[in-house]
Order: C-alpha cells, then structure tokens, then sequence
C-alpha cells in the first residue's frame, strides 16, 4: 500500500540527479572560506543531523556522560588520597615500574596475548584482573605527579616548573581523557617504522602540554616517565611515544 513516506522517497529518488547537479554547480561559485564555515555548522548542528547522517547525543546522554565522568574523577581522586603519595614512596613505586618491561608483563600474567607493539589498544580482556589494577595505579600516580596536592595528601616540595609534553594517536586519546588542565594540539606524525608494523607518516595525533611542580631531586619527572610506559605497555600499545620535559623559565597568562 502506497504511503506518504513511499511518495517521498520516490520523489526524492527522482529528483536526487537534478538537485546534486544543481547543488554542485552552485557551490563551486561559492567562496572557499565560506564552504569550510558552512560545513562545520552542518557537521556540529543538531537540526541538521539527519543531512550529515550524524546523530547527535541528546541533553540527557550528555549529563549521563558529565555524571560518570565526575564520578570517576571523584573515585580517582579518593584512591590517590589513600596512597599519600611522597618522594619515598614515589622512588619504590618508579623501582618496581622499571622492573615491569613488557616481556616481565607478559610474563607474569599482567598481559594475556595482546595484540603486537604499534598496533591496536591492549583491551581489559587483553589484561588480567592484577594488570587493570596496575593499570589503573600507574594512571592514578600520573594524574597526582601532574596535579596532586595537599588536598589529595600528595606532598612534594615542588621548586620549580616543567612543561610536559606527550603526542598520542588520535583515536587512542581516551585512554588519557582524565587529564586536566592540559593544552591539546592537533597534530600529523612523521615517523615510519622500518619493519613496516606501525607506520606513523600522516597519523593523526593530539599533543598534550601541561605544567607540573617539579621537586630539587627531579624525581617527579622519573616517576611521570616510568607511569608513561607503563600505561603505555598496558593499554596504548605504541612503538614509539613521544615524550618530553623540559625546564618552564617563565610562564604567564597573558590577556
């Protein structure tokens, strides 16, 4: 039976070639600037959803999300009060982390067959019950080298400033969404790998830079990259991560 909805796809159908010709005809008369603009409304706007075939998340999704984002926070920020994190248990924690290479993880049960180095994300099936946990630890002690303080019973004597800097895969940026506080640059990599696994010329990557407090004896900068590889061993899963940290002379906001 013939409905409404029929009669408007047909006419659609029918008239498809003529309104893309004409469309396209018009459009290259237009400005390219304007072009650009024009489809970064239509791709982020959600009364045109339907044209770019995009749904977007409705108001309540998105308060669900911020919900469960501060919960983890909140979670997050209440394991690193537990540990009362200082230069003495910050130099055990880097001993044991350096211990743990990614053939020590395999072999101790942390890692259950995880895909090849350079190549897809290590999953929490990818990982013991033990290797989540350590997984969530080294995550936990990265965000208090970065931002802890008395408030978190995180207690250095932080003398001087240092600017971090870390480039990860676009599509494996979630697995570091908790950091605060942090400037993201959207990058392309360069790097080729000569056995042809993970190849990262034209990869799109996010660069992240933030400041930290960093103590006389610089072991907050160990700690930040012995976490780095260990969350890297555990779940990013990339050959090379660019990592990097070096002395802030002066840093201001300027308005």
């Amino acid at each position: 039976m013939t409905t409404l909805k029929k009669l408007i796809d047909q006419i659609k159908t029918e008239l498809s070639d003529e309104f893309s010709q004409r469309l396209r005809k018009m459009l290259m008369n237009q400005d390219k600037e304007w072009l650009v603009e024009q489809i970064i409304s239509l791709t982020l706007s959600r009364d045109n959803q339907l044209v770019c075939g995009i749904q977007a998340p409705t108001t309540q999704k998105l308060a669900l999300a911020l919900k469960d984002k501060e919960r983890k926070h909140r979670a997050r920020l209440e394991r690193i009060s537990k540990i009362e994190l200082d230069e003495d248990k910050l130099a055990q924690i880097i001993k044991r982390y350096k211990r743990l290479n990614r053939e020590q993880l395999e072999a101790e049960g942390y890692l259950k067959n995880p895909p090849q180095k350079g190549t897809a994300l290590i999953t929490n099936t990818e990982r013991s019950s033990k290797g989540n946990e350590l997984l969530l630890e080294a995550k936990d002690i990265f965000y208090a080298l970065l931002f802890g303080d008395e408030d978190t019973n995180v207690r250095f004597d932080r003398v001087e400033r240092e600017l971090l800097t870390l480039i990860v895969p676009e599509h494996k940026f979630h697995v570091i969404d908790f950091m605060v506080a942090v400037t993201q640059i959207g990058g392309e990599g360069t790097w080729k790998d000569p056995n042809n696994v993970s190849n990262d010329d034209r990869e799109k990557n996010i660069i992240l830079q933030t400041e930290y407090g960093e103590v006389k004896s610089e072991l907050i900068s160990e700690g930040l990259l012995a976490t780095v590889k260990m969350i890297n061993n555990l779940e990013i899963n990339e050959q090379v991560l660019y990592f990097r940290m070096i002395d802030v002379e002066q840093s201001s906001l300027i308005a």
